[in-house]
């Protein structure tokens, strides 16, 4: 599973750093672009939906065996497929209409669905794990490294949560209050 979320990892950065190369190389000075995105980053999109998608079921079943509670899972997987389901909805539309403008137009509920659901799941997550690690840190008898170790978890998860939660709200608001700017 590992080997596969890597291949996924270097097909996603490679089809990146080719959209970057299109962008800035060969169609150097195009401004349909701006609207019209190359069709690398369209699939990168795409790959990048997946990727999430298995990384975070990955860390809803990590809630269900730290904490050993089904419901917590059951919410994540939830936000989870919310998430993925409003975004593969939203990348089939721009692959469809293959204008950013158009699609933000008549797709914006989807895209705000996503944003919601990416922001409420990363949330959930990163608020449960640092709860459940934190309190098997207090209720039980660590070693002073396997302590520090822990603590490092929870202040890895607080800051990405939080990054990635400031991150999503930024964009949900300048694509929310500033569409016609962009």
């Amino acid at each position: 599973m590992v080997l596969c979320i890597s291949i996924l990892s270097l097909a996603h950065m490679l089809l990146i750093a080719a959209s970057i190369f299109t962008i800035t190389v060969t169609s150097f000075g195009d401004i349909g672009l701006v609207d019209r995105a190359p069709i690398y980053l369209e699939v990168a999109i795409l790959l990048s939906l997946f990727v999430d998608m298995i990384c975070q079921v990955f860390y809803a079943a990590r809630l269900w065996k730290l904490s050993g509670h089904r419901w917590m899972m059951c919410i994540a997987l939830i936000l989870i497929l919310g998430k993925a389901v409003t975004g593969l909805l939203l990348v089939t539309q721009w692959l469809t209409v293959h204008s950013m403008g158009t699609l933000l137009r008549h797709w914006s509920w989807a895209q705000n669905a996503t944003l919601t659901f990416a922001t409420a799941g990363d949330t959930f997550v990163s608020v449960s794990l640092s709860y459940i690690l934190w309190r098997k840190r207090v209720n039980a008898a660590f070693t002073r490294d396997t302590t520090k170790l822990i603590d490092h978890l929870i202040e890895w998860t607080i800051q990405t949560g939080l990054a990635i939660g400031v991150i999503t709200e930024s964009t949900f608001y300048f694509h929310r209050y500033t569409p016609t700017r962009l």
